[in-house]
């Protein structure tokens, strides 16, 4: 970036603040970020219903339910890099949520660290009352496609719930709090008439939620600097 660029640049964030466009990861005065590798995993109810009702192939499907998370969490200067795809034959008669993403987690060989730093494991099977799962400790979530009347597409933001958990988001349970952490029931009006969790209508993070993020940044991943050639273990405990 040339000299006049750079005071152009400096003129336009004294006048009107730090635009989120600076959350990309090629611009100088980023100085480092979080990179985060992601296993991406699918069963076969999830491959039959990305081909039968979206008309799409699965990793295609999870590319675009993706970009919204990706979106959310450069915000913290965490990138979510979609590094790895796995499908496995799930048992269909397994439907709680702690023995499903275990079930993912084996026929997969996933090992946070090896591979990938996360898993995100997709599935149309019905979870029982759930959307999802996670295990902070293990680095995985899997979450139920989740196209709700009223709604609309909202398996992106079921994601981002899961992923928040393992940066260690605790669930909130309040009304009027707009936070993707809430699982308050949220009413959606005629003609549907139910309840959904608030998590599903928004992508926001609460205060509370961006400090407990920002101290988590580096628990996922490697660290990289800008115009360094080499880089920095995030926690010490996954292998570069």
């Amino acid at each position: 970036m040339t000299k006049l660029k750079r005071l152009i640049v400096a003129v336009f964030l004294v006048m009107f603040g730090v635009p989120s466009v600076l959350a990309e990861w090629n611009w100088p005065w980023v100085q480092s970020w979080q990179s985060v590798k992601l296993m991406l995993a699918y069963d076969e109810e999830f491959d039959y219903a990305s081909h039968f009702w979206y008309q799409y192939n699965p990793e295609v499907l999870i590319d675009f339910l993706m970009t919204k998370v990706q979106i959310e969490f450069k915000a913290f200067y965490i990138k979510l890099c979609l590094s790895y795809y796995r499908s496995w034959d799930s048992d269909d008669s397994v439907h709680k949520p702690n023995e499903m993403l275990k079930e993912a987690i084996r026929e997969v060989g996933f090992v946070s660290g090896a591979m990938a730093d996360m898993l995100v494991a997709f599935t149309d099977q019905d979870i029982l009352n759930a959307y999802g799962q996670a295990n902070s400790t293990l680095g995985a979530v899997i979450v139920q496609l989740s196209d709700l009347s009223g709604v609309g597409q909202a398996t992106d933001n079921v994601v981002q719930h899961e992923l928040g958990h393992l940066y260690l988001c605790p669930d909130h349970w309040m009304p009027n709090h707009n936070c993707i952490m809430n699982g308050y029931p949220y009413w959606i009006d005629f003609p549907w008439n139910y309840y959904v969790p608030t998590f599903v209508v928004t992508h926001n993070w609460c205060s509370e939620c961006r400090q407990t993020i920002t101290g988590n940044a580096s628990r996922w991943g490697i660290t990289r600097v800008y115009g360094a050639k080499r880089v920095l273990g995030g926690s010490g405990r996954f292998p570069i």
